[in-house]
């Protein structure tokens, strides 16, 4: 891959990522900094999730979040602690308040 190659994951589990340990596999991509895509299929949350290289056997998909401050940052306490990836929408014009409440959960790192 480091060479220019194309690789295809296929599951025969679902989607790649979700119910295997392909995200392994993006990951180290991602650290490599190796291109990866991938092909849209009906749900931008799982997409997401398998491109993005974290851990896929155990995620929360939390839909929108709450527009109050005090429920999203409460949220995002519980998402830290719960050890694993998690998965929200946002709009568009809500996503730099949406930053700035991560950074107060989860610092600048």
């Amino acid at each position: 891959m480091k060479s220019g190659l194309s690789v295809a994951l296929v599951s025969d589990a679902g989607t790649p990522c979700i119910s295997d340990p392909g995200y392994k596999l993006i990951s180290q991509c991602h650290s490599e900094n190796i291109y990866v895509s991938s092909i849209p299929g009906p749900s931008s949350s799982n997409l997401a999730l398998t491109m993005s290289g974290f851990p896929a056997d155990r995620y929360m998909f939390l839909g929108f979040i709450s527009k109050n401050l005090k429920e999203r940052l409460d949220l995002f306490e519980e998402m830290k602690q719960s050890q694993m990836t998690c998965v929200f929408y946002e709009s568009p014009h809500r996503i730099e308040k949406t930053l700035m409440s991560l950074e107060k959960v989860y610092g600048e790192d």
